[in-house]
């Protein structure tokens, strides 16, 4: 596993701890993730494309669009005291009944 020092430079996409409540639901969230581009701007409503859409809020605008979240996820972040910990998608168990587009 590679550890950076904050004094290394941060690398670009990675959270530093500062984080804001979701602008969907208004939670405090130590998660923070990266997805692909066409996944955010095809799902994320103009209001809120600058701003802070939690996890589960993301998981919620992507199944209403017809979308698999584990499609366009790159990492999730755990965002905890002095430490941000990336972990990224190896496996996805869809269950249920959702119309796929994408």
């Amino acid at each position: 596993m590679k550890i950076y020092d904050i004094s290394d430079g941060w690398p670009c996409g990675i959270s530093d701890g500062l984080t804001l409540n979701c602008g969907v639901c208004d939670k405090h969230t130590n998660y923070d993730y990266n997805v692909s581009d066409e996944l955010w701007e095809a799902i994320v409503p103009k209001a809120l494309k600058r701003g802070v859409v939690c996890l589960d809020c993301l998981d919620n605008l992507a199944k209403e669009r017809g979308f698999l979240l584990s499609h366009h996820l790159i990492s999730i972040q755990f965002t905890g005291k002095c430490e941000t910990i990336v972990f990224k998608p190896d496996i996805s168990f869809i269950y249920g009944r959702y119309q796929v587009v994408n």
